[in-house]
């Protein structure tokens, strides 16, 4: 699932595919991390359930029309009225960040930053623990996969 892993003193990098966008993501592992934990993790974004998938793409959809204002000056021609899938062409791999030492080792946990076509400075991150999204929204970076109050993340459009 992981290749290409290097291990340093931060933890380990490596790559692994990502089946939505069929693109390749760059894997950051925190040091306090297993690796067998991280596998877990990978898996999990490998195989999303269809509910987890439409909750991410309606909330990248409505990230991207929060910037539609934007599209002239930017020379974009992104589709009004999309359904989910209709976004995926616009959104491309980044990496996914397993930094943490989880809460519970049987709950996979993870944030995934993506490039996104409408939003070319600050990105997109998508956050998600087991089959719950956490946050969809502008890269933010500090946000934990394992916080308490996801709903109260400004900027979020889950």
């Amino acid at each position: 699932m992981i290749r290409d892993l290097i291990h340093d003193e931060n933890g380990a990098e490596g790559v692994a595919d990502f089946p939505l966008i069929d693109e390749e993501l760059y894997v950051i592992i925190g040091k306090n991390v297993e690796l067998e934990y991280a596998e877990k993790c990978i898996g999990h974004l490998q195989t999303l359930t269809q509910n987890v998938i439409e909750i991410l793409l309606a909330g990248a959809i409505k990230y991207c029309e929060d910037y539609r204002k934007y599209f002239a000056e930017e020379g974009l021609e992104i589709p009004e009225n999309m359904q989910p899938n209709d976004i995926l062409p616009y959104i491309h791999a980044g990496e996914v960040y397993i930094l943490e030492r989880p809460k519970d080792a049987n709950i996979p946990a993870f944030s995934i930053t993506l490039n996104c076509d409408w939003e070319r400075e600050h990105a997109m991150e998508w956050v998600v623990r087991g089959n719950e999204v956490i946050y969809v929204g502008p890269f933010n970076g500090g946000i934990s996969p394992w916080d308490e109050d996801p709903a109260g993340i400004a900027g979020n459009y889950v």
